[in-house]
């Protein structure tokens, strides 16, 4: 801000007189020298002095339009703080061109906009005469009119109607028109807002200025629906008696009786229906003015419009009664109200479009209260939708103990309904995770062992969504957690290819069997690195069992697959591990001497070279040979070549192949090279099995291939 904008917010009132501010209004331009003052110019009229610093600083080169950061000018500032001097002063310098009094802040407001705001009706004034634009737009739409209205300042109101004259001095009606009929962004009119905001006194003026009483916005909201929304009878009983619409509809197709059902209008109510309007219009969803009343739970209106005769069998798009609605909105009290109508009672199992009933819709919305009055007032929770589910179902999803524990109170039997996918409610609570339901579905005797469509039990659903302190629950219950779906799966491997690292942690340590596969043949460790499942690869290579989880084979393009060949492609990181864990070590007596010490290391070579430890892998699957590709690592094949099986081999052992292209392109040694593997190939276990196949085999090899 600048100095002058500072000088321009001091909130000051004029105490001159308005001829001796017309006559300085009247100079060119003020102009200071040391032999004219101030009060010369003003012809000796006095004048506060602090109005000097305006004028002096605009004289010492103070830019009059400068604006801040807001895009406001100095009249801006006067206009907001109500400086009515300030104001005066500034004025003087519009004459010259050198200021703008339309100017428009960041907002688009003008000072006229700002001073409107403020209710400072002088500075109104001053700048009305000054030449602002009273149909000026700020960023909303909205006029010096649309501001005045809103705060009901008529005052204003009727200076700005007064600044609309012809230049015979006669009223400018047409812009008077203009000024009725201007909307701001919304489609409201003065008039409009006016009304909304209350200011009857400001409703009386604009319709002796000829506002149109049935005006819409851009909701197509007229001044009725809007006094019916805030309940001010007194507007409305004005805008009837100048001819206002009854039964107007706005967007939504409701009436002003509509709104006021809904906003709980009850003065409005009862004026709207002795003038006729009509109780059973529908708007756009199908609802009457009392289908609004249930969903909002307003007790009073209920029962004016009941009394009144309103249709009680109505029903919205959806076929959704009012006994429906109630339920839903979880509005007892209401409900109350309308069961003491016979043709209501008669409605509480009616069903809406895809066959939920007011019990089911209650006991989704966990309403407790609503679902017990239902049940005693004849509610039955058997009934199914469209997707066979009962109360119990939608309630069990949603996890509500309340609702499903006066279900079952009242019907045992609903605790091992099925759905359309055959689910119970502890299915349909366990894959959700709520656990205390899950409990309370075990303490009423729910089976734990029920199987699904999919031939899935509840454990398998907690285990596939990673719930696991439900997994813990069914298991304590005794739940067998190794029983497969309709696709081979267990618990443990839906928790493995979903990657539920605590699930499948602690099923490995309640012994879940890692061997058991799916149709496919893939065992857990198979799956968790199909779906790049990398924490669950590491806590089943980390637990008792890793071997087991790795003596797995499948046929993939013709080519033997084991856990081993997944995870170099994919997870080096996990192969590595792999190998850590097939090296041991163990200090051993008879050391050279007491400080040395001397340690036993063994290398398990199962997994690395498995030409024949496959074979003896519990899990056995039909072999498809295929045409495998030729390898493209010339040192390596040779190397391999030289681990043909040899004659002195034990008999009983038997190879998984006798294909050497196919036991050459398969190795998982060829397989790190083609994977780009190297830190691999560095491992110690790998470089113990190359040393020991040159110590078993590479020596024969090269003696014999020099000897030919």
């Amino acid at each position: 801000m600048t100095p002058l904008m500072y000088a321009c917010r001091l909130k000051r009132k004029r105490t001159k007189s308005r001829e001796s501010m017309a006559k300085l209004s009247l100079l060119d331009s003020p102009k200071f020298s040391t032999s004219m003052t101030l009060m010369d110019i003003l012809g000796g009229k006095k004048i506060d002095t602090d109005a000097q610093a305006i004028h002096f600083l605009i004289s010492h080169g103070a830019n009059v339009a400068h604006k801040d950061a807001y895009h406001m000018t100095p009249l801006h500032h006067a206009a907001l703080r109500g400086d009515e001097v300030a104001c005066e002063q500034l004025l003087i310098y519009a004459k010259q061109g050198a200021l703008n009094v339309n100017a428009q802040d960041v907002q688009r407001m003008s000072p006229l906009h700002t001073a409107v705001c403020q209710s400072h009706s002088d500075i109104v004034r001053q700048l009305l005469k000054a030449g602002a634009d009273a149909r000026s737009r700020d960023e909303d739409l909205s006029t010096p009119l649309h501001e005045a209205a809103t705060i009901g300042n008529t005052i204003i109101g009727s200076l700005i109607f007064d600044n609309c004259v012809l230049a015979d001095g006669t009223p400018d009606v047409d812009k008077e028109n203009l000024l009725l009929l201007d909307k701001d962004e919304d489609g409201n009119t003065p008039f409009v807002l006016a009304v909304g905001a209350g200011k009857t006194k400001f409703i009386q003026f604009l319709i002796k200025k000829g506002a149109d009483i049935n005006v819409s916005n851009n909701m197509r909201m007229t001044p009725l629906h809007l006094a019916a929304i805030d309940g001010d009878v007194q507007i409305m009983e004005i805008l009837v008696e100048k001819g206002a619409k009854i039964d107007v509809m706005n967007q939504e197709q409701q009436t002003p009786l509509h709104k006021a059902c809904t906003h709980n209008s009850v003065a409005c109510i009862e004026y709207l229906l002795k003038k006729g309007a009509n109780k059973e219009a529908k708007d756009f969803e199908n609802f009457t003015p009392l289908a609004l009343a249930v969903v909002h739970g307003h007790v009073r209106v209920v029962q004016m419009l009941l009394a009144a005769g309103s249709d009680v069998t109505v029903e919205d798009k959806n076929d959704s009664t009012l006994v429906f609605l109630a339920a839903e909105e979880n509005k007892l009290d209401v409900l109350k109200v309308l069961m003491t109508t016979p043709k209501i009672k008669e409605l509480i199992n009616h069903r809406d479009e895809w066959n939920n009933s007011p019990l089911h819709v209650a006991s989704q919305n966990g309403h407790v209260n609503v679902v017990k009055f239902l049940i005693e007032n004849g509610a039955m929770v058997t009934l199914k939708n469209d997707r066979e589910q009962t109360p119990i179902h939608l309630a069990a999803i949603k996890g509500y103990v309340g609702v499903v524990q006066a279900i079952v109170a009242h019907d045992k039997t609903t605790l091992n309904d099925h759905d359309e996918n055959s689910d119970t409610a502890l299915h349909l609570a366990a894959s959700n995770g709520h656990v205390q339901l899950v409990h309370v579905l075990l303490t009423l005797g729910a089976n734990h062992e029920i199987m699904n469509s999919n031939l899935q039990t509840p454990i398998a659903a907690a285990a596939a969504d990673g719930h696991l302190k439900v997994v813990e629950l069914l298991v304590r219950a005794g739940a067998f957690i190794d029983i497969p779906d309709k696709l081979g799966l267990t618990p443990l491997l839906l928790a493995s290819m979903n990657g539920h690292f605590n699930v499948v942690e602690y099923l490995l340590e309640r012994q879940a069997d890692v061997t058991l596969t799916d149709k496919q043949g893939l065992n857990c460790l198979d799956l968790a690195v199909k779906y790049d499942q990398q924490e669950v690869v590491m806590d089943i290579l980390k637990s008792d069992v890793w071997e087991n989880a790795l003596r797995n084979t499948t046929i993939e393009n013709g080519c033997v697959c084991t856990p081993l060949r997944r995870l170099i492609r994919k997870m080096p990181e996990a192969a590595e591990k792999v190998f850590d864990n097939c090296i041991t070590s163990k200090k051993v007596d008879g050391g050279p001497n007491e400080k040395a010490e001397m340690f036993e290391v063994k290398y398990n070579f199962e997994f690395l070279d498995d030409l024949y430890s496959i074979t003896h892998w519990k899990e056995k699957k039909k072999r498809k040979r295929g045409e495998p590709k030729k390898a493209t690592v010339e040192g390596l094949n040779w190397f391999l070549s030289k681990l043909k099986p040899s004659t002195w081999r034990d008999r009983t052992l038997v190879p998984y192949t006798t294909d050497s292209e196919m036991f050459l392109h398969n190795h998982p040694l060829i397989i790190m090279v083609n994977s780009s593997c190297m830190d691999l190939l560095d491992h110690p276990l790998v470089t113990a099995l190359q040393s020991h196949k040159w110590n078993a085999f590479g020596k024969f090899s090269y003696y014999f291939t020099f000897i030919t």
